[in-house]
């Protein structure tokens, strides 16, 4: 449970349970990125740039990364494939522009799981951490629990929610879309 925090004008959440202080944008980036590219142009892109640089890596650590600017979107997505690779019921994304992505620690061993998709993952303890798609070229998926801090880039929406498990309730309010949103 987070409960706000009157210290700097409320800008920052207190984790109860743990002490540590949070970041308000932070926790609200994909949000306010979101309603910036919908046209809506106010302090939202400066608050999204507060987060300049998100980390993250591997079981290992053998694979260090980090993502410089705001995401483009978050998903959860509920495919088959998502599922398998993952070994998960779902798995949550975070698109970056590809650019913004920097390996700053070894590098993932890319295996083609469809036509079109490259899926990287740790070729020492068999973390997967991207997703690629010809479709968006200009674009990779981080695979948001690799992440150092994986509840700064919660999920917007659910994807292919016609093969979601069964056993799976959702309870988050979020959009949920059949197959992807585009």
């Amino acid at each position: 449970m987070i409960d706000p925090v009157e210290a700097h004008g409320g800008r920052y959440e207190r984790q109860q349970g743990d002490g540590a202080f949070y970041s308000r944008h932070a926790r609200i980036f994909v949000c306010c990125k979101a309603r910036a590219r919908d046209g809506a142009r106010n302090d939202a892109e400066a608050r999204a740039k507060e987060v300049a640089m998100l980390k993250g890596g591997c079981l290992c650590g053998k694979i260090r990364y980090e993502i410089k600017g705001a995401p483009i979107g978050t998903t959860a997505c509920h495919c088959v494939d998502c599922r398998r690779a993952s070994g998960a019921p779902f798995v949550g994304w975070m698109s970056v522009a590809r650019d913004a992505l920097r390996f700053v620690a070894g590098a993932t061993r890319i295996y083609v799981s469809s036509v079109g998709v490259e899926r990287g993952f740790c070729p020492e303890c068999g973390t997967p951490l991207t997703y690629r798609s010809a479709a968006f070229a200009d674009e990779i998926d981080i695979a948001t629990g690799t992440l150092d801090e994986p509840g700064n880039a919660p999920p917007q929406e659910h994807t292919w929610t016609s093969q979601q498990l069964d056993w799976v309730r959702l309870a988050d309010g979020l959009p949920r879309y059949p197959r992807s949103r585009i």
